[in-house]
């Protein structure tokens, strides 16, 4: 394999870079590494997914990454109270399974930069997928619909000045 040198380039990004970037660009930092870090985190405490302890120190756990910049998962809902229909595109999704233990679920996470915070719509459509109801519509991938099957996060990432902050909150369900 060969490489064309005159035309490729070399660069470093520093947290000031990644601040200036256009509001999108920066939205879509903050969505990758909102999902790639919580993988990350699920990866070395699986028990984050399933609410018990898991005794082997080295579980097997598979994660498979459902979202991209070229599958986009739209989510549609009706409204319990309503025939409103609440739409939620989650900007990160993966599935991870414990074979062991037969457990899978579908992570769906929501990032914002800096202060920002969800729409009402997206806050609605969250707590609707959190609560586990059947989506009325949906595109990208296939949902699974039974009780805890999906997990929904809200990611805050804040750019600091020598380090990247990640909150996460757990949508959950409301009976």
């Amino acid at each position: 394999m060969q490489f064309d040198r005159e035309d490729s380039a070399n660069g470093r990004i520093t947290i000031e870079d990644i601040d200036h970037l256009p509001n999108k660009e920066k939205g879509t930092f903050g969505e990758v590494l909102s999902g790639t870090y919580l993988k990350s985190q699920i990866r070395q405490n699986p028990s984050r997914i399933i609410d018990i302890e898991i005794e082997n120190s080295d579980p097997r756990i598979w994660i498979s990454h459902v979202n991209g910049p070229t599958v986009v998962q739209r989510l549609r809902f009706l409204q319990d109270d309503s025939d409103e229909k609440v739409s939620w595109e989650p900007d990160f999704s993966f599935v991870a399974t414990l074979p062991d233990h037969d457990v899978r679920r579908r992570i769906f996470i929501e990032a914002k930069i800096g202060p920002s915070q969800p729409t009402d719509d997206q806050r609605r459509a969250m707590q609707l997928a959190a609560n586990q109801k059947t989506p009325d519509r949906t595109t990208g991938l296939p949902q699974p619909t039974t009780p805890d099957k999906r997990l929904v996060y809200f990611c805050q990432v804040n750019l600091m000045r020598t380090a990247i902050d990640l909150t996460y909150e757990r949508v959950l369900p409301v009976c």
